[in-house]
Order: structure tokens, then C-alpha cells, then sequence
């Protein structure tokens, strides 16, 4: 009975779903098949990314704002939300080595170490990872480019 209705669920959803796994419940306090099973589903309630990535894309590469990239990478964009080329152009914040180089870079764009005359000797000894994982991390995403070390940031407030 359970495995009909996973199956008819998968049918008629239009949401990729996949029965995960099947647990044997000897009491029986949730719906079992006849001999006892519980088949757990999940269910991604959302449309399948293929052709929202595909026409991102397309656009994106439009407007040369960055050269071509792998499909994975768009991909992770449509997961991160950014499904037109409007949202791309409000989120995009650069390519950088590492976290540390772009939480740096938009401190210094910020004016946050000029217009506090912060000497160097002290702001050569920021942990600028620890700036991106306790702090821009929450405000920001980061997805590998083409290669390692090509790590492209966005904005989560676009």
C-alpha cells in the first residue's frame, strides 16, 4: 500500500521524488505495508533546475559579465535562489582567490580600514577567514568557478 502510493505520488507530482529507504516498525504506529514496512519518501518541492539553469545561462553569458562556466555552477545558483539575470547582476560581488581576499576587499570597499586610520601592523594581523565564516558568511555564498581558486561571490539579499 505504501509503495502504490510512493509510486502514485511520483507519478502524478511534478516534483522529483525518491523513495529513500524502507524501516520494518514491529508495532506498527505508522502506516505499514503487510508485512510491516514504512517506505520514507522525500519529496524536493520545487521544479526540476535543469531548465531554469539552462536559460540563466544563456542570459548571463549575454551580457558578458563573466565567461563561460560549468552547468554545475548554475545549477547552485537556481539553488541559491538567483533564477533570472536581473537577481545575477544585484547579487554578484566578484571572483576572488578565497573567502579571506573578498571579506578584505569588501571591508576596504566599505571604507571600514580608511576612514578608521587603522595602522597595518594591526590590520595586517586580521584573521580575514574568521571575518568570512563568523561573519559576511550569513550575508554571502560562494560558488567554485571553472577551477579551484575561481570562487565567484553573491550577495543573499538581492
Amino acid at each position: 500500500m505504501v509503495i502504490s502510493f510512493g509510486l502514485l505520488v511520483k507519478r502524478l507530482s511534478p516534483y522529483p521524488v525518491t523513495v529513500v529507504s524502507r524501516v520494518r516498525i514491529s508495532y506498527r504506529p505508522l502506516p505499514c505495508n503487510e508485512r510491516g514496512f514504512v517506505y520514507i519518501m522525500t519529496a524536493t518541492l520545487r521544479p526540476e533546475i535543469g531548465p531554469l539553469a539552462d536559460k540563466l545561462q544563456e542570459e548571463v553569458g549575454s551580457t558578458g559579465m563573466i565567461d563561460t562556466m560549468p552547468d554545475r555552477f548554475f545549477n547552485e545558483l537556481v539553488d541559491y535562489g538567483i533564477e533570472t539575470v536581473e537577481q545575477f547582476e544585484d547579487a554578484y560581488a566578484g571572483n576572488y582567490y578565497s573567502a579571506a581576499d573578498f571579506a578584505e576587499q569588501l571591508c576596504d570597499d566599505c571604507g571600514y580600514l580608511s576612514e578608521s586610520n587603522l595602522p597595518t601592523f594591526i590590520s595586517n594581523h586580521i584573521d580575514w577567514d574568521a571575518v568570512w565564516n563568523s561573519e559576511l558568511r550569513f550575508d554571502y555564498f560562494m560558488i567554485e568557478g571553472k577551477r579551484p581558486g575561481d570562487l565567484r561571490f553573491f550577495s543573499r539579499h538581492f
